[in-house]
């Protein structure tokens, strides 16, 4: 499961120029509770996540590391090929690498 992250909520925050209050006051919360979800006392609830997402302009995604045990994730960081995905799409920010060395050419 992905895990809440408090400064990702913090720098987003801070790089729109809001308060804690005026960030709680767009979703119906407390700048107090705002505050204990950035300083990690709190972990928020799936819906307050999405609802602070929204606020900020981010998909809910960006306020969560991902999951290391998630089967997609693991199949793309034991890829054995050329990591092309990452290649062509960087804005992934997917840090796929070779776990073992190339193979040589199978002789005919």
């Amino acid at each position: 499961m992905p895990t809440f992250v408090p400064s990702r909520l913090t720098a987003a925050r801070t790089l729109r120029g809001l308060t804690q209050p005026q960030l709680g006051q767009r979703i119906g919360k407390s700048g107090n509770a705002i505050y204990t979800y950035e300083v990690g006392r709190v972990n928020p609830p799936d819906y307050v996540v999405g609802l602070l997402a929204q606020a900020l302009g981010l998909g809910v995604t960006d306020l969560y590391e991902p999951d290391p045990d998630d089967p997609v994730l693991r199949a793309l960081n034991d890829f054995d090929g050329e990591p092309w995905l990452a290649q062509e799409m960087p804005e992934l920010g997917l840090n796929v690498q070779r776990r073992t060395p190339l193979r040589a050419p199978i002789p005919a």
